[in-house]
């Protein structure tokens, strides 16, 4: 018995025999790109290392054998016969006009401490696409990739529409399409796992004292780095999205709205497609599809169309539910004068009663099917809502004659007794179970629409966390300290649609704009990534400029320009574009582009004044330039920090670094930062107990939350 690799052509039809009874060989790696010739086919090794060749009779069908020696020349590269993707036979392969085309949208990484925040924006140039890792070499990808050959077998095509094996094997497509994904997957972060070992991070002015030293030990140099925010779905990317989204919030405000969708798998476009005896469940590709045009039209009536007003912001995100169905939550940030501030205006956005059958009844009908919770409680104890015998959602809620909002902010929608009711299973349902919605949304999309407003909610922070909270885990596990990559495998939760969406290379989120991140670093004191086989010297060229120093760049070489001598670093991006290692003035406005900085802690003293003058200064020129105050060179920042009068105040510096953290960061990082300048900050410019009077709202803010959660359970308004 030999033990084969699941990226061998042959693990597919060994492991799923029902759905390849004829033998077909699976991907491998010697498939061609349209176009494409093997110039040395042998000579491309397998990605897995544990792949054990093994002599296999595969008998193929006459049919086959016959096509191959009359009509070969109509197949291409990811659609040749199955005689063609044979391992040994890859010179054999025919070329057609079509080329495969697939990016995810991927971000790069951030991480606030110190250097390695700003030194992973450049590992994201070097891994790049995720599902391309493999040929990053290359400038042309010559190889068909796992997730295109995956794509291209499911496909719906006329000639096999309602003969198609794989659509018509139920809950075992299901189990095909996530183990497909988690062969895709865990081949991508094998590959982060093997090459990462070879890249190396350092500072800039210690790859010179090591040249200096003639240190010819390079691979000693620089710490490891595992698995950066560029791979999608991981925790640093993750955590990128929620920093990137509260920097949209800061340039804008508050949410005003927060809307979820819910795919509907009785749409009749899903509905109409499916084969005999069919249910949705059984098509993961199909829903995914549905639901993602049913999303795009959906968001262009909210953020294009403005049906809800005029949308300056949005983020959303996807997300899959644990029986399948997908799920987009979506924050949008309105103009100042399509706001909600009043209940009246609440009430022309969000309703939250039972229509009238007679005047409405296609609302009615959708309100009916998608928009009751539950029942749960007395009339359904054992609903998956119920934690303690309470509802996790707090239904029923009270009959409430006029839309109000409670001492925390949050709306109560009005719930009128009007006599209107719904019989849901064997139940009879009024307006207390009713899920707030919108009106003309839910009825044009039949589907689960739900519409709150947050414009008055205190914690915005806890919306965006929950958005960004990542993916469903079902148990606990423990692997090995510091390990990302086992991290991020161990116990997660993927269903059939999430598989056919990432492998459609569908996006998991959007923002409205893009946000440029800033390195703070002082002179010499960038990051630098590299391999262990380059040239230090060549390194040392290639990284002696970074964002800051050609902003000093383009401030020192265009004195005469105005608009160039009153940018301060934060505005850059708005009027110019990064782009190859230097900034290139844009030809379109930078309106929807928002900068940050990274962060800096308070301990690092000189670096954190640097930060902000950064905020301040306008048109610097160079370092000492940043220090120059008036005609006077200062020795350090914090001497041209105070000379500015931005400290002019006891614990000034402290008061904005935690305020400006709270932003962005939860409370329990602000404990931790509130700690660490007790710690190590100066005594003699501290006043700790003031600082924690002006400061006390948003270190303890996770407990209000948490109180308010207890009142609603305990329906204490």
């Amino acid at each position: 018995m030999h033990h084969i690799s699941e990226l061998h052509a042959a693990y597919d039809p060994l492991q799923y025999p029902l759905l390849f009874p004829y033998g077909e060989y699976g991907w491998h790696d010697n498939i061609l790109r349209a176009n494409e010739i093997a110039s040395n086919p042998e000579s491309r090794m397998s990605q897995s290392e544990s792949i054990i060749p093994m002599e296999i009779d595969f008998t193929i069908p006459m049919d086959i054998e016959e096509r191959e020696h009359t009509d070969i020349g109509s197949h291409t590269g990811a659609s040749q016969a199955m005689s063609d993707l044979l391992i040994g036979s890859p010179s054999s392969i025919i070329m057609s006009k079509d080329k495969g085309k697939g990016k995810e949208k991927e971000i790069e990484s951030d991480n606030d401490n110190n250097n390695n925040s700003e030194s992973e924006s450049e590992l994201e140039a070097i891994f790049g696409d995720e599902d391309l890792e493999i040929q990053q070499k290359n400038k042309k990808i010559r190889w068909v990739t796992i997730r295109e050959f995956i794509v291209y077998r499911i496909q719906i095509r006329d000639s096999n529409k309602t003969k198609n094996i794989l659509h018509l094997s139920g809950r075992l497509f299901q189990q095909f399409m996530v183990d497909q994904y988690a062969k895709w997957k865990s081949n991508n972060l094998r590959w982060y796992r093997n090459n990462q070992q070879q890249f190396r991070t350092e500072i800039y002015s210690g790859l010179q004292d090591i040249v200096s030293e003639d240190d010819s030990y390079y691979d000693k140099i620089g710490k490891k780095i595992i698995l950066s925010s560029s791979f999608t779905g991981s925790t640093r990317y993750m955590q990128q999205l929620y920093q990137d989204s509260m920097a949209i919030v800061r340039e804008y405000g508050k949410p005003d709205l927060f809307v979820t969708v819910t795919c509907n798998p009785n749409w009749p476009e899903i509905v109409d497609e499916l084969l005999p005896n069919q249910q949705a469940n059984d098509r993961p590709d199909l829903v995914a599809r549905v639901f993602k045009l049913k999303l795009k039209s959906i968001t262009h009536d909210l953020f294009f169309k403005g049906i809800l007003g005029r949308v300056i912001a949005h983020v959303y995100v996807i997300e899959f539910q644990k029986r399948g169905l997908p799920h987009a939550h979506i924050l949008l940030i309105l103009s100042p004068e399509d706001k909600p501030k009043t209940p009246e205006e609440f009430d022309n956005i969000v309703c939250a009663e039972i229509p009238d059958e007679e005047l409405q009844p296609l609302l009615f009908e959708t309100i009916s099917r998608n928009m009751i919770h539950g029942p749960c409680g007395h009339l359904n104890s054992s609903s998956p809502c119920m934690v303690d015998g309470n509802c996790s959602k707090h239904y029923p809620r009270e009959f409430i004659e006029a839309t109000t909002v409670n001492k925390y902010g949050y709306p109560l929608y009005r719930r009128r007794d009007n006599n209107m009711t719904i019989k849901k299973k064997k139940a009879i349902i009024d307006n207390r179970w009713i899920v707030p919605y919108n009106p003309y949304l839910c009825q044009k999309y039949d589907c689960h629409i739900n519409v709150e407003i947050c414009s008055s909610i205190r914690s915005v922070k806890y919306l965006y966390k929950y958005v960004y909270k990542g993916h469903d885990r079902i148990m606990v596990s423990i692997g090995r300290p510091n390990d990302e990559i086992t991290k991020y495998l161990d116990a997660r939760y993927v269903s059939a649609i999430e598989s056919c969406w990432r492998l459609f290379n569908f996006g998991l989120q959007e923002r409205s704009h893009k946000v440029e991140r800033l390195p703070v670093h002082l002179p010499n004191q960038q990051s630098v990534i590299f391999r262990e086989s380059d040239d230090i010297s060549t390194i040392l060229e290639k990284s002696s400029h970074t964002k800051l120093t050609r902003y000093f760049e383009i401030c020192a070489n265009n004195q005469d320009d105005l608009v160039i001598k009153n940018l301060r670093y934060i505005d850059i991006p708005k009027f110019f574009l990064w782009e190859n290692g230097n900034w290139h003035r844009r030809k379109r406005s930078g309106d929807k582009v928002i900068s940050r900085l990274y962060m800096c802690s308070p301990r690092d003293k000189e670096r954190f004044y640097l930060r902000i003058l950064l905020t301040q200064i306008h048109g610097a020129t160079s370092y000492n330039d940043m220090r120059t105050i008036n005609g006077n060179l200062y020795d350090t920042y914090e001497e041209a920090v105070r000379e500015l009068g931005l400290l002019d105040d006891e614990n000034d510096e402290f008061d904005k670094c935690i305020k400006e953290a709270a932003t962005y960061k939860m409370p329990s990082k602000l404990r931790q930062l509130f700690a660490s300048i007790l710690l190590f900050c100066d005594p003699r410019e501290l006043k700790a107990y003031d600082l924690l009077h002006d400061n006390i709202q948003y270190l303890n803010e996770d407990y209000y939350h948490q109180q308010e959660i207890l009142f609603k359970q305990k329906k204490l308004y």
